[in-house]
């Protein structure tokens, strides 16, 4: 198992101790303010603060700070893929320019995390709202919560959360491959399972491209391989690359 796919593993788990908490401090506020405790007329005046609730409880969850750990992790990523570029005869070297492209890139990683959050708030804030204007049974609102967070929270960040991984290490290859004097040449590595889509069954079957052949199938397969992708191109020699393919 490579240290993206632990990283991911890592994450989940302790995700689905950030949707307990979130779902126990949901119920808890609703039940002491906006939903239950209150009289029709008197729940309406909430109404407008429920998303500022939900966003204020994300943060309590400890969702924030997981996803900055996850991030934090990058620098351990980079670790790994320059010690196999090393085993395998390849220098890595970032340029200033590389470097302001990795952390850009983990700054984009945060907020799409952030925007995964306020999409999850804003969209259980409608429901809720709903809730509050018309009334609701109790077992009803419970769970709505549950299958908003398993649905929502719990399935979009556990998907980028692995998305990125691959396209942060791709992003390191590509990074220190920009600095390598001579021909390209890649190999399509990553878990081999009954997950595998096609365009990655494919891929692993080639195994090894050209530089050209790579951009090929990548264009070919960008749709597919958009999300939930688990694999990258590693960057090797052209004397691994012809031994591979020639046997030579």
């Amino acid at each position: 198992m490579s240290l993206a796919e632990q990283q991911v593993l890592d994450f989940e788990k302790n995700l689905r101790k950030v949707i307990a908490a979130l779902q126990t401090l949901i119920i808890k506020n609703a039940k002491s303010g906006y939903l239950f405790s209150l009289k029709a007329d008197e729940r309406i005046r909430f109404a407008p603060d429920i998303y500022n609730s939900l966003i204020q409880a994300l943060n309590e969850s400890g969702y924030y700070p997981l996803v900055s750990d996850l991030i934090n992790q990058d620098k351990e990523l980079i670790a790994e893929i320059v010690s196999i570029r090393g085993a395998a005869k390849l220098p890595t070297a970032f340029s200033k320019t590389s470097r302001e492209v990795l952390d850009a890139f983990r700054s984009m990683e945060y907020n799409q995390f952030r925007l995964i959050g306020e999409d999850f708030a804003n969209t259980l804030a409608q429901e809720l709202t709903q809730f509050v204007l018309t009334g609701v049974d109790e077992t009803v609102f419970i769970d709505t919560i549950r299958s908003k967070l398993e649905s929502g929270l719990q399935r979009y960040a556990t998907t980028y959360a692995m998305t990125s991984r691959a396209k942060f290490a791709q992003q390191v290859q590509d990074e220190a491959a920009k600095n390598y004097d001579g021909e390209l040449y890649w190999e399509y590595t990553g878990p081999v399972d009954d997950r595998m889509r096609d365009a990655c069954i494919d891929g692993m079957d080639k195994q090894y491209f050209t530089d050209f052949e790579r951009s090929m199938f990548e264009a070919a397969t960008a749709e597919e391989r958009a999300w939930n992708c688990r694999h990258i191109f590693q960057q090797i020699t052209k004397e691994d690359y012809e031994v591979s393919t020639n046997g030579t």
